[in-house]
């Protein structure tokens, strides 16, 4: 208890001595080989865009065609949209809001507005 106090003091954590620290280190390292993932500093996280490329471009046509279909009842539409409603990842949806306006199909970016949907099928 602390000087002046009548009761207790609750402290968080508890203290762990130096040779505590350096058994548990031990027994954590003889319960096994450590296993490493090797990540290149120059392009962390590509893993991940190199699954997303991975996605069969038969699917992206079907997606593209569903997305199309659904857009025609729209009126504005954007990328997080996409996501939501389709259940895709962003690099997805933003490659395909690309295709769609390539193919005129929706309007180009307008700095934060949703896009409008022009609804010409190709």
């Amino acid at each position: 208890m602390p000087k002046g106090r009548n009761k207790p003091l609750r402290l968080q954590g508890a203290f762990v001595s130096d040779r505590e620290l350096q058994d548990l280190t031990e027994w954590v390292k003889s319960q096994g080989k450590a296993e490493y993932i090797e990540i290149s500093p120059s392009n962390p996280g590509k893993e991940k865009e190199n699954e997303e490329e991975l996605v069969d471009e038969d699917d992206d046509t079907k997606l593209l065609s569903t997305i199309e279909s659904y857009l025609l009842t729209q009126e504005k539409t954007s990328t997080s949209m996409l996501q939501r409603r389709f259940k895709i990842g962003y690099n997805r949806a933003a490659r395909i809001m690309d295709i769609l306006e390539s193919k005129a199909f929706v309007s180009p970016l307008d700095g934060s507005n949703k896009r409008r949907v022009l609804g010409r099928r190709s």
